[in-house]
């Protein structure tokens, strides 16, 4: 990101994370402040016992990220993500009022596709989602693997299925086989689209994403939750659907200060801000085409 973005690397040594950068929120949402301080305290410790060049509490949602700057000013932050959420309401009708005339019929179109070539929703709850779980993970690797290296292992789904609200929400093809699906959260009042797993091969035709992104804000509704979270990644797809864009901002704790990372932090920040409001614009002028 660094390198796209045009930008001298920050670290060139070994770096804390807490929890993974590429973990989807981080943070202890539930913890105290006094729990957040003691955690930034022992993590720099620690730094400095393995000669790590810093300590980053990665991908905290704007709340969070307050509490956190709040029990222990940062030296430094960069937004490397944004995670997408958007209201559900009494279902698709009203998930879909913010959206344009056009992007509305195109995303009824893929549904109604989908479901005449047979798609239908299968719902897997926790470890019922194991007989699928083989499959899923080569699917949900070929589909990570279109924008960034793979993610997923199966080790780390299996782990995953005991989650409380843990649920697969899987399209089938009329043989009974898996076409795609989103592993996904129910916490609170919000689903929380995890991970997707699409057959490539066959998602141009059966509109798969398109088709579970419906059934998706229809399960979302069936269950009570009055949000939708669809996490990170295709961006312009989620933007044109009328998900709203949250930040997710990385809170980055040196050891002992030190000026030159923490002026190139600051540089990496602004250009990443330039590029998405960039393309965003586009977004919005392609949108409004």
């Amino acid at each position: 990101m660094e390198h796209d973005a045009g930008v001298a690397p920050a670290f060139t040594g070994p770096v804390l994370y807490a929890p993974s950068v590429y973990g989807e929120y981080g943070g202890l949402p539930s913890a105290p402040f006094a729990v957040k301080a003691e955690a930034i305290d022992r993590g720099r410790q620690l730094t400095r016992e393995l000669s790590a060049e810093a300590l980053v509490v990665s991908n905290l949602p704007p709340s969070q990220c307050a509490q956190w700057h709040t029990a222990r000013p940062a030296d430094a932050q960069v937004t490397l993500y944004w995670a997408h959420q958007a209201l559900v309401g009494n279902g698709v009708r009203d998930f879909l009022g913010g959206t344009s005339a056009k992007h509305r019929s195109e995303f009824l179109r893929q549904y109604r596709r989908g479901s005449e070539a047979g798609l239908r929703l299968h719902i897997a709850r926790g470890p019922q989602l194991r007989r699928y779980l083989s499959v899923f993970t080569q699917q949900a690797r070929a589909t990570s693997e279109r924008r960034r290296p793979a993610l997923y292992g199966e080790e780390m789904l299996e782990r995953l299925l005991q989650v409380p609200g843990a649920v697969g929400l899987l399209a089938l093809d009329r043989d009974g086989d898996l076409a795609g699906g989103f592993f996904a959260f129910r916490y609170g009042s919000g689903l929380y689209l995890w991970a997707a797993a699409i057959d490539q091969t066959r998602n141009s035709r059966l509109h798969t994403y398109g088709w579970l992104m419906h059934q998706s804000v229809v399960y979302a509704a069936e269950t009570g939750a009055r949000t939708i979270d669809a996490g990170r990644s295709n961006y312009l797809y989620k933007r044109r659907m009328g998900f709203r864009a949250e930040p997710l901002t990385s809170l980055v704790y040196l050891p002992r200060h030190n000026t030159r990372p923490i002026s190139r932090l600051r540089a990496f920040n602004t250009a990443l801000e330039t590029q998405v409001h960039r393309a965003w614009g586009q977004t919005g002028a392609r949108s409004a085409a």
